[in-house]
Protein backbone atom coordinates (compact mmCIF):
# COMPACT_ATOMS: atom_id res chain seq x y z
CA UNK A 1 0.00 0.00 0.00
CA UNK A 2 1.67 3.56 -1.00
CA UNK A 3 1.59 5.65 2.01
CA UNK A 4 -1.19 8.17 2.37
CA UNK A 5 0.97 11.51 1.05
CA UNK A 6 2.99 10.18 -1.58
CA UNK A 7 3.40 13.07 -3.41
CA UNK A 8 2.40 15.81 -1.28
CA UNK A 9 4.27 18.78 -0.35
CA UNK A 10 3.36 19.49 3.27
CA UNK A 11 4.33 23.25 5.52
CA UNK A 12 5.02 22.84 9.24
CA UNK A 13 5.90 25.90 11.50
CA UNK A 14 7.88 25.86 14.81
CA UNK A 15 9.53 22.47 13.27
CA UNK A 16 12.69 23.01 14.89
CA UNK A 17 11.83 20.70 18.22
CA UNK A 18 8.83 19.28 20.11
CA UNK A 19 5.71 19.18 18.57
CA UNK A 20 6.30 20.49 15.16
CA UNK A 21 9.68 18.35 14.60
CA UNK A 22 7.30 15.39 15.89
CA UNK A 23 4.31 17.12 13.04
CA UNK A 24 7.34 17.43 10.08
CA UNK A 25 8.58 13.99 10.62
CA UNK A 26 4.92 12.12 10.61
CA UNK A 27 4.23 14.04 7.03
CA UNK A 28 7.49 12.60 5.85
CA UNK A 29 7.08 9.17 7.36
CA UNK A 30 3.49 9.28 5.23
CA UNK A 31 5.11 10.06 1.99
CA UNK A 32 4.89 13.94 2.06
CA UNK A 33 7.85 16.20 1.01
CA UNK A 34 7.90 18.61 3.89
CA UNK A 35 9.20 22.05 4.23
CA UNK A 36 10.47 22.89 7.71
CA UNK A 37 10.05 26.19 9.18
CA UNK A 38 11.06 27.97 12.00
CA UNK A 39 11.89 31.13 13.09
CA UNK A 40 15.67 29.95 15.16
CA UNK A 41 15.93 32.43 17.41
CA UNK A 42 14.50 33.14 21.04
CA UNK A 43 12.19 36.30 21.30
CA UNK A 44 11.71 37.97 24.37
CA UNK A 45 10.30 37.89 26.84
CA UNK A 46 9.28 34.37 26.22
CA UNK A 47 11.47 32.94 28.68
CA UNK A 48 12.29 29.01 27.29
CA UNK A 49 14.42 29.04 24.57
CA UNK A 50 13.04 28.97 20.53
CA UNK A 51 14.22 26.30 18.15
CA UNK A 52 17.79 26.51 16.88
CA UNK A 53 18.73 26.57 13.38
CA UNK A 54 21.13 23.40 14.03
CA UNK A 55 17.86 21.86 15.36
CA UNK A 56 16.18 22.98 12.18
CA UNK A 57 18.84 21.47 10.05
CA UNK A 58 18.42 17.99 12.44
CA UNK A 59 15.00 17.23 11.39
CA UNK A 60 15.51 17.86 7.89
CA UNK A 61 18.49 15.07 7.80
CA UNK A 62 15.93 12.97 9.53
CA UNK A 63 13.27 13.95 7.11
CA UNK A 64 16.18 13.19 4.34
CA UNK A 65 17.08 9.45 5.94
CA UNK A 66 13.19 8.85 5.35
CA UNK A 67 13.77 9.11 1.89
CA UNK A 68 11.70 12.72 1.73
CA UNK A 69 12.49 15.97 -0.35
CA UNK A 70 13.13 18.49 2.66
CA UNK A 71 14.27 22.02 2.54
CA UNK A 72 14.99 23.84 5.92
CA UNK A 73 13.54 27.47 5.70
CA UNK A 74 13.92 30.33 8.75
CA UNK A 75 10.76 32.44 9.30
CA UNK A 76 9.13 34.82 12.06
CA UNK A 77 5.63 33.86 10.89
CA UNK A 78 4.56 36.79 12.87
CA UNK A 79 5.74 39.40 9.67
CA UNK A 80 4.15 39.39 6.56
CA UNK A 81 7.43 39.60 4.49
CA UNK A 82 8.88 36.70 5.53
CA UNK A 83 5.94 34.74 5.42
CA UNK A 84 5.77 35.58 1.87
CA UNK A 85 9.23 34.74 0.66
CA UNK A 86 9.08 31.73 2.68
CA UNK A 87 5.79 30.66 0.60
CA UNK A 88 7.90 31.58 -2.44
CA UNK A 89 10.55 29.29 -1.48
CA UNK A 90 8.16 26.49 -1.23
CA UNK A 91 6.36 26.68 -4.36
CA UNK A 92 9.84 27.75 -6.05
CA UNK A 93 11.15 23.97 -4.60
CA UNK A 94 8.50 22.17 -4.89
CA UNK A 95 6.07 23.56 -7.33
CA UNK A 96 2.83 23.22 -5.21
CA UNK A 97 1.43 23.24 -1.57
CA UNK A 98 -0.89 20.51 -0.52
CA UNK A 99 -1.12 20.89 3.16
CA UNK A 100 -0.21 23.87 5.86
CA UNK A 101 0.49 23.16 9.67
CA UNK A 102 -0.17 26.25 11.62
CA UNK A 103 1.88 25.11 14.84
CA UNK A 104 3.91 27.73 15.31
CA UNK A 105 3.16 29.50 19.20
CA UNK A 106 4.52 30.86 22.54
CA UNK A 107 3.36 31.15 25.46
CA UNK A 108 4.62 33.13 28.71
CA UNK A 109 2.75 33.08 32.27
CA UNK A 110 1.95 36.60 33.69
CA UNK A 111 -0.64 37.70 36.10
CA UNK A 112 -3.03 39.91 34.10
CA UNK A 113 -2.55 42.73 36.08
CA UNK A 114 1.38 42.49 35.11
CA UNK A 115 0.68 41.62 31.53
CA UNK A 116 2.43 44.22 29.16
CA UNK A 117 1.17 45.21 25.68
CA UNK A 118 4.64 44.08 24.54
CA UNK A 119 3.84 40.47 25.84
CA UNK A 120 0.33 40.84 24.81
CA UNK A 121 1.54 41.87 20.91
CA UNK A 122 4.20 39.14 20.73
CA UNK A 123 1.76 36.28 21.85
CA UNK A 124 -1.24 37.59 19.42
CA UNK A 125 1.33 38.27 16.68
CA UNK A 126 3.00 34.72 16.54
CA UNK A 127 -0.11 32.54 17.87
CA UNK A 128 -2.75 34.11 16.22
CA UNK A 129 -1.38 36.56 13.41
CA UNK A 130 0.99 34.22 12.44
CA UNK A 131 -1.74 31.56 11.09
CA UNK A 132 -2.95 34.49 9.52
CA UNK A 133 -0.27 35.49 7.52
CA UNK A 134 0.68 31.47 6.50
CA UNK A 135 -3.01 30.71 5.53
CA UNK A 136 -3.74 33.96 3.63
CA UNK A 137 -0.09 33.62 1.11
CA UNK A 138 -0.87 29.37 1.57
CA UNK A 139 -4.07 29.52 0.10
CA UNK A 140 -4.33 31.40 -3.24
CA UNK A 141 -2.31 28.54 -4.10
CA UNK A 142 -4.50 26.20 -2.71
CA UNK A 143 -7.53 27.63 -4.47
CA UNK A 144 -6.05 27.46 -7.76
CA UNK A 145 -5.23 23.80 -7.99
CA UNK A 146 -8.63 23.37 -6.22
CA UNK A 147 -7.74 21.34 -2.89
CA UNK A 148 -5.67 21.54 0.10
CA UNK A 149 -5.47 20.82 3.93
CA UNK A 150 -4.98 23.29 6.65
CA UNK A 151 -4.54 22.24 10.47
CA UNK A 152 -4.20 24.90 13.20
CA UNK A 153 -2.59 23.86 16.05
CA UNK A 154 -4.93 25.40 19.16
CA UNK A 155 -5.19 24.77 22.67
CA UNK A 156 -7.42 22.87 25.02
CA UNK A 157 -7.37 26.77 26.51
CA UNK A 158 -9.09 28.35 23.63
CA UNK A 159 -11.96 26.23 24.94
CA UNK A 160 -11.94 27.59 27.99
CA UNK A 161 -10.34 30.37 30.10
CA UNK A 162 -7.88 29.06 32.66
CA UNK A 163 -6.76 30.23 36.18
CA UNK A 164 -2.86 29.77 35.05
CA UNK A 165 -1.60 33.61 34.39
CA UNK A 166 -2.52 32.81 30.85
CA UNK A 167 -5.34 35.41 30.02
CA UNK A 168 -3.41 36.53 26.91
CA UNK A 169 -2.39 33.06 25.74
CA UNK A 170 -6.13 31.44 26.30
CA UNK A 171 -7.29 34.84 23.53
CA UNK A 172 -4.69 33.74 21.01
CA UNK A 173 -6.00 30.17 20.34
CA UNK A 174 -9.41 31.26 21.08
CA UNK A 175 -8.62 33.50 18.38
CA UNK A 176 -7.00 30.95 15.99
CA UNK A 177 -10.33 28.07 17.10
CA UNK A 178 -12.31 31.14 15.64
CA UNK A 179 -10.44 31.74 12.75
CA UNK A 180 -10.36 28.19 11.80
CA UNK A 181 -14.20 27.65 11.76
CA UNK A 182 -14.64 30.54 9.46
CA UNK A 183 -11.89 29.59 7.24
CA UNK A 184 -13.15 26.23 7.01
CA UNK A 185 -16.39 27.40 6.26
CA UNK A 186 -15.07 29.80 3.09
CA UNK A 187 -13.03 27.46 1.81
CA UNK A 188 -15.32 24.49 1.81
CA UNK A 189 -16.66 26.03 -2.07
CA UNK A 190 -12.42 25.37 -2.70
CA UNK A 191 -12.55 22.07 -1.56
CA UNK A 192 -10.10 22.72 0.84
CA UNK A 193 -10.37 21.32 4.25
CA UNK A 194 -9.46 24.01 7.60
CA UNK A 195 -9.32 22.06 10.62
CA UNK A 196 -7.94 22.66 14.30
CA UNK A 197 -7.09 20.66 17.02
CA UNK A 198 -6.30 21.33 20.50
CA UNK A 199 -3.60 19.69 22.67
CA UNK A 200 -3.34 19.82 26.59
CA UNK A 201 -0.83 19.84 28.91
CA UNK A 202 1.27 16.15 29.58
Amino acid sequence: MAPRLEGKVGIVTGAAHGLGAVLALALAREGASVAAVDVCHDLPPVSYPMGTEEELNQVVQEIKALGQRTIAVKCDVSKADEVERMVKTVIDEFGKIDILVNNAGVVTFTPFVDLTEEEWNLIMDVNLKGPFHCCKYVLPHMIAQKAGKIVNVGSVDGRQGMPSRLAHYCSSKAGLHMLTDALSKEMAEHNINVNCVAPGAL
